[in-house]
């Protein structure tokens, strides 16, 4: 609201889109937690290669959808929202990173909540919070609805890091360059 109505409908318009797609992780990490749940008691090694091949599998998903939505995002706002909401394209191309940060974001979640470390996460959610609103209050002024989208971006894959950095405390093996490539 900071840049004024019609910027932050343009944002809205970019939101909803990307949320059709975020049904994906969601059903995902309903289906890992309880595996990777498992094995965080059983073996070490298992757990690690379980939370490689999430990721792995989570990119793999994520980032064509990911490419797909930049390609596609012009004829997607026109037809949902019509010509006034062209300059909502933009901000679909660029928060549509933020999917694929949260895609991988599912998969680090899950592997903190099998590894009992909800608590410390739950500090790097607040901090991506916290974050996000004080990007968006310098941002947002200088950039519109172009830097709201590019501040849920960066939040994204601030959270992204953070949990990676609290995995890898936990399993400092893990090979996410590996599960990545």
């Amino acid at each position: 609201s900071m840049a004024g109505d019609v910027m932050t409908g343009w944002y809205a318009a970019s939101h909803k889109v990307l949320r059709i797609f975020n049904f994906v992780p969601r059903s995902f990490f309903g289906a890992f937690l309880p595996a990777v749940s498992k094995l965080a008691h059983a073996t070490p090694q298992d757990l690690k290669r379980m939370i490689e091949r999430a990721i792995k599998y989570l990119a793999m998903i994520g980032l064509p959808i990911t490419g797909g939505l930049c390609m596609i995002a012009e004829p997607l706002i026109l037809k949902f929202y019509g010509p006034d909401y062209r300059e909502a394209v933009g901000t679909l191309r660029i928060m549509a990173w933020s999917l694929a940060f949260g895609f991988l974001n599912n998969g680090m979640t899950a592997a903190i909540a099998a590894l009992n470390k909800e608590k410390k996460a739950s500090l790097y959610l607040v901090l991506g919070a916290v974050f996000s609103g004080a990007s968006n209050l310098i941002v947002v002024p200088l950039m519109g609805h172009y830097g709201a989208a590019l501040t849920t971006v960066l939040t994204e894959g601030l959270v992204l890091a953070l949990q990676i950095r609290l995995v890898l405390g936990s399993i400092p093996d893990l090979n996410l360059q590996n599960a990545l490539a």
